[in-house]
């Protein structure tokens, strides 16, 4: 399954850079680092704004670095597109002739919402891919899975919140406590979750986890690495620590923020977006799959 995997999103992804990563591993890590250089640089160029005599910008200008930041974010947004046009695309054409009946809106809505549940429960997820039925709850497969995915949820919705909150909004916060709380709750969940996950593959015990390639490292690592400086920063910020470390570990967590959701199209990141949608079009065309 991992490599039907590796299969379909470096097939779908158009522009050929997954399958590059995939191939080499060295050429994924080289592309992790060129990304996450620029990354880093494009968040300079809005932190210290068009200053002429910072050591960064007398070695390569403003308008380049700025420019650059914005062509990669247009450049994967188009990416990530063409992906799943090319997963749509190709499921259609694996399921023609599987149905007689046109689907209308109620199959559409009785798919969607099956999709839903499941994406929601992990209940397929569980139900095959339990090689430990007698483990406890917080060691199987499909409970971890479920703890990055929400997790992983529960901090996008905080960063949303306090984008909202106290920037877009005239409220002159310094601090929003709901959006604080998600965080930290969520980012509990999410680090408990892949380091969970991290020691599965460190213990091979499980047939699943026994290989491990660099996608499934590259995936664990970031969320390992965003979460510890996460808390980092939290603390920092909490008890108004102010120091030239401080600022690096902000550097280094929003690059590789930036950065998971730039690859997302190029590694196992993209099953957030194609397996919905496959599983959409599997409900769609078999309404009495179970």
């Amino acid at each position: 399954m991992a490599a039907v995997r590796r299969y379909a999103i470096a097939a779908n992804e158009p522009s050929g850079i997954a399958r590059v990563m995939y191939q080499s591993g060295v050429a994924a890590v080289l592309i992790t680092l060129l990304v996450g250089i620029v990354m880093a640089a494009f968040l300079a160029t809005t932190k210290m704004g068009h200053n002429p005599g910072h050591w960064l910008f007398q070695s390569v200008s403003y308008e380049a670095i700025h420019y650059i930041g914005l062509a990669v974010f247009v450049l994967t947004a188009l990416t990530i597109i063409g992906g799943v046009g090319n997963v749509v695309r190709r499921m259609n054409r694996g399921m023609a002739g599987t149905t007689d009946a046109r689907p209308g809106l109620p199959d559409m809505l009785r798919a969607a919402r099956r999709v839903i549940v499941e994406i929601a429960t992990m209940k397929r997820h569980r139900e095959t891919t339990e090689d430990s039925p007698n483990w406890p709850w917080y060691r199987r497969e499909a409970w971890i899975h479920l703890g990055i995915m929400y997790g992983f949820l529960g901090l996008l919705l905080a960063t949303t919140l306090d984008f909202v909150f106290l920037v877009l909004l005239p409220l002159h916060l310094t601090v929003f406590w709901p959006a604080r709380i998600i965080g930290t709750v969520s980012g509990l969940v999410m680090l408990w979750g892949v380091s969970a996950a991290i020691l599965r593959r460190l213990a091979k015990v499980e047939k699943n986890a026994t290989f491990s390639r660099l996608p499934d490292w590259w995936v664990l690592v970031f969320l390992f690495v965003l979460a510890v400086t996460g808390f980092w920063l939290e603390v920092a910020v909490t008890l108004h620590l102010a120091s030239p470390v401080n600022d690096l570990v902000l550097l280094v967590h929003a690059a590789m923020a930036m950065e998971l959701v730039l690859l997302m199209a190029f590694t196992k990141m993209a099953h957030i977006l194609y397996r919905p949608i496959a599983l959409f079009m599997y409900y769609l065309r078999a309404p009495e799959a179970a």
